[in-house]
């Protein structure tokens, strides 16, 4: 009896699967706006990405309109990712707030791209503004993208991760996502600490100004000195890269089906650029990593792909 329970268990799991891979094809892409001061903080709309271009009419003809999907209820300055795994489809997560101060709305929202409905997502250890969000498989990492030494935003921890493995919604607590929440990791060695009672008067000023997700490395550069620094999340551990800053500003964001080709906006032309961004381990087993470009000896450099232009919207890729 206890053989068939478990089997009509197993059975279930493989067509709940088979449901999500059918309803959600890898290619959805989801257009997150923000409403400034109004409520609710945010519209969904998904973005059909295979719409013909009528290249006869010089672009005069207009485009259809998104198709609306749901309002989102959260606070001001949002950074939104989608995540997903094998145990659930899509979820988008919106992360962050201008003030840590209770008036209404929460600092985490979430939309089920499945069952098409806005859930709740666990509260953040410290309130982030505009943080940085990364997905790494069914984990989402927060950084505060501008660290704060006093006051309630922006203040430690500056690093978190929220684990989704096991997560699920659960109907009977107002679609709320339960088996999950956030936990701190190191802090980065070079974000403001062991300051001087000066330093707290007159606080240093630092800004993550350009990120990027390779492999198992979150790879950033900040303001005030140069130089690439990694953290690797298999060992959850910093590392100092190299001297030399990332050739981009703002987060590069991965190709599809291209494995190392990343989109970011180029420092010295400010245009949307192609980039080979790989981590190889140097022969030593102490040895950090580096960057090196894919078929190229000397230090990141910008790759053209041919017979394409890309434009970036601000979108989320499910």
């Amino acid at each position: 009896m206890l053989r068939r329970s478990k089997k009509q268990k197993l059975a279930k799991e493989d067509e709940e699967d088979a449901r999500i891979r059918d309803t959600e094809s890898p290619s959805s892409v989801y257009l997150v706006v923000g409403h400034g001061v109004t409520r609710p903080s945010y519209s969904l709309f998904k973005v059909n990405p295979h719409l013909p271009a009528n290249a006869d009419d010089g672009g005069d003809t207009p485009l259809p309109l998104l198709p609306y999907l749901a309002h989102l209820t959260g606070k001001h300055y949002m950074s939104f990712v989608s995540v997903r795994s094998r145990r659930h489809a899509p979820w988008i997560v919106g992360v962050g707030g201008s003030s840590a101060r209770n008036y209404g709305p929460e600092e985490t929202c979430g939309f089920d791209s499945l069952m098409r409905m806005e859930i709740s997502v666990p509260k953040l250890l410290s309130t982030k503004l505009c943080p940085i969000l990364l997905p790494f498989g069914d984990k989402i990492y927060a950084l505060a993208r501008r660290p704060a030494v006093t006051g309630d935003v922006n203040f430690v921890p500056w690093f978190e991760v929220l684990y989704l493995s096991v997560a699920r919604v659960d109907d009977d607590a107002s679609d709320r996502l339960v088996g999950c929440e956030w936990r701190p990791l190191p802090r980065p060695p070079f974000f403001p600490w062991d300051l001087t009672p000066t330093d707290y008067i007159f606080p240093p000023v630092v800004t993550v100004k350009s990120h990027v997700a390779v492999a198992s490395y979150i790879l950033l550069s900040i303001t005030g000195q140069t130089g690439t620094h990694m953290f690797d999340v298999e060992t959850e551990e910093w590392r100092k890269l190299d001297d030399n800053d990332l050739p981009f500003h703002g987060r590069a964001v991965p190709l599809q089906g291209t494995g190392t080709l990343y989109l970011g906006l180029s420092n010295t032309t400010n245009a949307i650029t192609a980039y080979r961004i790989k981590v190889v381990s140097a022969a030593s087993a102490v040895a950090s990593p580096s960057i090196t470009p894919t078929g190229c000896l000397s230090s990141l450099r910008r790759c053209k792909p041919k017979h394409h232009t890309y434009r970036v919207p601000v979108l989320v890729n499910c």
